[in-house]
């Protein structure tokens, strides 16, 4: 049994370090609606996120503890003053570790609908907005799409 233990402490030693984890949760999406001709913020459009994922309980206690974010997904949000709302979608994230370089990823789910003046304006997977303005996302970062009404798709 000695002999194994020093085994194992010489090869886990060798063996380099590595971390991983993952999970899900909620993710915010900004979205800014601005007038192409000024650059204004336009107040008072529809933003929403559709297949923004399905959220289920998970905690040991049987009461529901989340309660705002589960209910919001998928449902619009006007734009404030600044012509911007926050969107948020439910996914999945992993991280990994190895040698002090970490690598970390998280699916972009859903697609961006912006409405104005009960007109769709903008129409765009985050994927499909991610591969055009090379988007990657890691453990801070935030998709922040601007809509004009002349980008309509």
């Amino acid at each position: 049994m000695k002999t194994f233990l020093l085994a194992w402490i010489a090869a886990a030693s060798v063996a380099s370090a590595a971390i991983i984890a993952d999970g899900r949760g909620f993710f915010p999406v900004m979205v800014q609606v601005v007038d192409p001709n000024s650059g204004t913020p336009i107040k008072g459009a529809k933003v929403r996120l559709e297949d923004a994922g399905t959220y289920r309980e998970f905690e040991l206690d049987p009461k529901r503890q989340t309660k705002l974010l589960p209910d919001s997904l998928g449902k619009p949000v006007d734009t404030n003053a600044e012509g911007v709302a926050v969107v948020f979608y439910f996914g999945g994230f992993s991280s990994s570790t190895v040698d002090g370089k970490s690598i970390y990823s998280r699916t972009l789910a859903g697609t961006i609908v912006v409405e104005l003046d009960g007109k769709e304006i903008y129409r765009s997977t985050l994927k499909d907005w991610a591969e055009k303005k090379r988007f990657r996302a890691d453990s801070s970062s935030v998709p922040w799409i601007v809509v004009s009404p002349t980008n309509a798709q």
